[in-house]
């Protein structure tokens, strides 16, 4: 259903506008932004068979995030018995942050997928002296979907110390073959940009200090303050508090049983946390509040149903926390069918209302990737261009950074397109916001004809009806 409901946003255009490129062009792209390639790839493969990039994208999404949902009830079968498995499956089932990475075309689906497969190969081995496989799969898919793959890679490695020695190797054979699959694209990744995601690094820097000791853990719960980094609703201040201390009853019930396999998802848990919070603390950009938790929301929840299953009255705790997250997960469904349309939107819109006859683009900010997304069939009548022409290479981020060439080259671009009769356009910050691109499409005889949040559309006066 949030896969229906939910209006599409920056990131999946840019899933959605990777896909529609020519298989040559993908990876060069992907250079000059972030992220490996399986989910471009995969969402160019199903959209081939007739089905629009963005709906592709969001089913596989659909696809991985249920799939998790039966790993990660099968994981906790192994660890901690099938009354545990069952309580698993219903955590993660109604959790506002599986769901949400469920209802969107980007990475965050398949990484959970791999998390889950990785607890449960390494349960297998630990137990049955199989899994390897599974094991290999989820430390591939998530290196192959995710940069924060690697985290899992090294993490996964190390927990293999807890099985015995046969075991051990087998694991750390998979966990290598994984990793050697990643080869091909790892002269790629370190030559993206790190510039691609210096904003993550500004918004952990932005959190106040106790915020940022936090962050790793404080949305793990299924009842949460989601809507301070998500498009996902805030539960009031005393309900989370609430919430947060019957995860913590049943995460201290499951620690004090701990026994056996037990240990497992303790490790996969903490460990991945500990290594964002470390590295965001270091300042690398590595950690976004609702983004790094598919690394390890599968183990968490694995052990809240460990505790779950300890007895009666754990029992109940996990059940409040069910129907919270159930209340949770509705209250997000219901905001995203009426979340009204983006200003992307409305841009396209204007757009197609000023220019119906298709016209030059030039977009100051990060909306080039909207408008080629709402556009629709109407987007093979503009040449759609970001200012300044450096961020035009990599339109899935942008940093501005315009000098004064940039703007009197603007100009004089814009001031000859309109000499010629064509129709122009560009898309400004509105006032008071700074624009190096406004001075010159005021000087071309450009003028302003709708706003939006964000953004105003500035037309060729001519092209106005």
């Amino acid at each position: 259903m949030g896969a229906l409901f939910r209006r599409p946003w920056h990131d999946e255009y840019f899933t959605a506008w990777v896909a529609s490129l020519p298989w040559r062009e993908v990876v060069p792209t992907l250079a000059q932004d972030s992220g490996p390639p399986l989910p471009y790839l995969l969402t160019k493969l199903v959209a081939a068979g007739g089905i629009g990039e963005l709906a592709a994208a969001r089913g596989l999404a659909v696809i991985a995030g249920t799939l998790a949902i039966l790993v990660v009830a099968r994981a906790a079968a192994t660890t901690a018995g099938e009354r545990a498995a069952m309580w698993a499956a219903a955590l993660l089932a109604v959790h506002p942050l599986a769901i949400a990475w469920s209802a969107e075309g980007r990475a965050y689906a398949y990484l959970l997928l791999g998390a889950a497969l990785v607890w449960d190969g390494l349960a297998d081995l630990a137990r049955q002296k199989r899994g390897a496989a599974k094991l290999a799969v989820g430390v591939a898919l998530a290196l192959w979907t995710h940069g924060l793959g690697v985290i899992l890679l090294a993490v996964s490695m190390a927990v293999v110390v807890l099985l015995p020695g046969p075991a051990r190797r087998r694991a750390l054979t998979a966990a290598g073959l994984a990793a050697v699959s990643f080869l091909p694209w790892l002269p790629v990744m370190l030559q993206q940009p790190v510039a691609s995601v210096t904003w993550m690094q500004r918004a952990w820097q932005s959190l106040p200090t106790w915020r940022a000791v936090l962050a790793p853990w404080e949305l793990l719960v299924p009842i949460a303050r989601f809507g301070n980094s998500l498009d996902l609703p805030s539960a009031p201040v005393p309900v989370v508090v609430a919430g947060a201390a019957a995860a913590l009853g049943l995460f201290t019930f499951a620690v004090l049983a701990l026994r056996g396999l037990g240990a497992l998802p303790l490790a996969l848990a903490v460990g991945p946390g500990l290594c964002l919070a470390i590295l965001a603390h270091l300042s690398l950009p590595v950690f976004y509040p609702g983004r790094g938790e598919a690394l390890y929301l599968a183990p968490v929840i694995g052990l809240l149903a460990a505790g779950a299953a300890h007895g009666r009255g754990t029992a109940l705790l996990a059940a409040l926390l069910v129907a919270a997250g159930s209340g949770m997960s509705g209250l997000t469904l219901g905001n995203w069918k009426s979340t009204p349309p983006r200003p992307e939107e409305h841009l396209a819109a204007a757009l197609l209302t000023h220019l119906p006859g298709g016209g030059f683009v030039l977009v100051e900010g990060y909306w080039r990737l909207g408008l080629w997304y709402h556009l629709g069939e109407g987007r093979s009548r503009f040449d759609v261009r970001v200012f300044p022409p450096a961020a035009d290479a990599h339109p899935g981020w942008y940093e501005g950074g315009a000098t004064p060439a940039d703007a009197e080259a603007a100009f004089r671009y814009l001031t000859a397109a309109v000499e010629g009769g064509g129709a122009v356009a560009c898309v400004l910050p509105p006032p008071p916001a700074d624009s190096a691109l406004r001075p010159a499409a005021a000087a071309a005889a450009l003028t302003p004809v709708a706003r939006t949040a964000g953004a105003e559309l500035w037309v060729r006066r001519g092209a106005v009806p």
